[in-house]
C-alpha cells in the first residue's frame, strides 16, 4: 500500500527555537492521523509544514 504523507528526518526552527527535531511520520493511505498533546508541543508547526 501507498503512503498518503512520509517524512523522514525533518527538522524545524521557529525563531531561536527548534520546534521539529528529526521528525519520522510515515501515515499510510486511507488512514488518519490525530495530533495530540500539550501546549506548545510542535503540533501547528508539524501541521503547517505538511500542508
Amino acid at each position: 500500500m501507498t503512503n498518503a504523507l512520509e517524512l523522514t528526518e525533518v527538522f524545524q526552527h521557529v525563531g531561536e527555537r527548534c520546534a521539529l527535531e528529526a521528525i519520522d511520520l510515515v501515515v499510510p493511505k486511507g488512514s488518519w492521523l490525530l495530533l495530540v498533546g500539550r501546549n506548545r508541543a510542535s503540533k501547528s508547526p508539524l501541521t503547517r509544514l505538511v500542508l
